[in-house]
């Protein structure tokens, strides 16, 4: 059974900044990164335990092509979004 998924604003603003990047250099790098993302996406809400514990609440889940990563939580049947940041940027910027 799925989780549902809920991605905040900032997330949304987030992925349309990387988005514009790769667009920027090739719509196909760009439409890549999409997919990619998006399949990360479904792949946490159908097995979200699958990915380790970055810290004890939040886990991670790295992308296979992109320097990036879905930092999300769990919380009964949902999972949040947390961000999805590149790889070399300081882990936690997201959090309050």
């Amino acid at each position: 059974m799925s989780f549902s998924l809920k991605v905040s604003p900032a997330v949304k603003q987030e992925l349309e900044q990387a988005y514009n990047w790769y667009a920027e250099r090739s719509d196909k790098a760009a439409q890549a990164f999409r997919d990619e993302v998006l399949a990360a996406f479904d792949l946490v809400a159908q097995h979200p335990d699958r990915f380790p514990l970055w810290d004890d609440l939040v886990r991670r889940c790295v992308l296979k092509h992109y320097p990036y990563s879905v930092y999300y939580s769990i919380d009964e049947r949902v999972v949040n979004i947390l961000a999805v940041g590149h790889n070399r940027r300081c882990a936690g910027y997201w959090k309050p």
